[in-house]
């Protein structure tokens, strides 16, 4: 589903819905017994179709992430995607990179 930016990184709904998206991957994967939390960082991404809102995709490493975003551009169209770290609490850091459709990397 598509958001503004905006209720993506600043509402209180959208920090709880990725908590509850991260115990879920943790539950299915085991991954709290191996000391991982698979809800590491998330992708931004601006889809044409979209009219300005954005879509928002989980991903375990900061690698994956960045290749993510490079795909959606590539494969989807995306006008731009942002990878963001998600905090304990659900909340987002700022973009710690931001992707747009003439990157060469």
């Amino acid at each position: 589903m598509a958001h503004s930016l905006e209720f993506l990184t600043r509402s209180q709904e959208a920090y709880d819905g990725r908590l509850q998206r991260r115990a879920s991957y943790e539950d299915r994967y085991n991954a709290t017994q191996a000391g991982l939390c698979s809800l590491r960082y998330v992708i931004h991404s601006e889809m044409p179709q979209n009219e300005g809102r954005m879509v928002e995709m989980d991903s375990d490493s900061r690698d994956h992430a960045d290749n993510m975003a490079q795909h959606i551009i590539k494969t989807w169209g995306a006008t731009s995607a942002a990878v963001r770290r998600v905090n304990r609490d659900g909340s987002l850091t700022g973009a710690l990179a931001i992707h747009y459709e003439f990157d060469d990397a």
